[in-house]
């Protein structure tokens, strides 16, 4: 999955701002098969993302956070002492 589409395509959502599927597969420079399936994925992670006909746009039927990349996070103790299997072999 590409993650620099699948931002755009978020984006748009949000902003309600797709067009019909042939014009936002454009937009995003894909086919329409692509945007098929990166809505399917985004439904499938928990994205409620719906087609208004009249307004001719996805949208989001629910407040969605798109949350992408790494947190830090503070190791439980017991794994701050294990240690690669090559740096004990050197020992």
């Amino acid at each position: 999955m590409n993650l620099d589409l699948l931002k755009k395509l978020h984006w748009l959502i949000e902003a309600r701002a797709t067009g019909s599927p042939g014009e936002v597969s454009r937009m995003l420079g894909v086919s329409d098969r692509t945007v098929r399936l990166y809505i399917e994925k985004m439904r499938a992670m928990g994205a409620d993302i719906e087609y208004c006909r009249r307004q001719r746009t996805y949208y989001y039927s629910k407040p969605v956070v798109l949350k992408l990349g790494y947190e830090a996070i503070t190791p439980p103790p017991h794994f701050v002492n294990i240690k690669p299997k090559r740096l004990l072999q050197e020992k």
